[in-house]
């Protein structure tokens, strides 16, 4: 029987801010260390979520994360997500092969990599904050909106970073984002 306290508890309570400012970074790194029951695929957006909040050293955290769960289905050769690492031997052999909440790389990719957030329905006005530079090299990716698609693109080197959107979208774009990207070039689609 595991008394450890659990993760997902400690991430809630960051993300809600329960936890003093001053003890925050430290109960963070805690549970980046293992000393809690760790937090399952279910819940796992939420501790990325705090993860890249932090940023620094814990946005390495994130990515190995999905590297390691997820990554770890694909070298089992698996064609779909596991709802959990362990695969149909969880749960006494009832574990799903194939679950929803395992998409989250999805998100990841697209929330922090590509950095698009809607801000209202349909992406009327969206958010482009990106968390960090691809670490595998160029990013090229389109967003469906019911207006038309987003196009994101940028050089691992933090070059040129590439924003184009259908007319009647409202793209803003994060202190962070300037400050990592030489260039940003944002225009309309056609």
């Amino acid at each position: 029987n595991d008394n450890r306290l659990h993760a997902i508890t400690q991430v809630l309570a960051l993300r809600y801010n329960v936890i003093p400012e001053d003890d925050a970074e430290q109960l963070l790194s805690r549970v980046c260390d293992g000393e809690f029951i760790p937090v399952s695929t279910s819940s796992m957006r939420y501790y990325l979520e705090i993860l890249m909040q932090f940023g620094g050293k814990f946005i390495q955290k994130a990515d190995e994360l999905i590297d390691n769960i997820f990554g770890g289905m694909l070298a089992d050769d698996s064609t779909t997500m596991w709802e959990t690492a362990v695969g149909a031997d969880d749960f006494l052999g009832a574990g799903s092969l194939c679950h929803g909440w395992s998409a989250l790389p999805i998100y990841y990719y697209y929330r922090y990599i590509c950095g698009i957030t809607p801000v209202e329905a349909g992406f009327k006005t969206f958010c482009v904050d990106v968390c960090r530079i691809a670490k595998f090299g160029d990013v090229s990716a389109d967003i469906t909106t019911p207006h038309g698609y987003i196009h994101v693109e940028y050089d691992k080197n933090g070059e040129t970073l590439t924003i184009s959107h259908p007319e009647n979208l409202q793209p803003t774009v994060t202190e962070r984002t300037r400050n990592s990207f030489k260039n940003i070039k944002i225009s309309t689609a056609r």
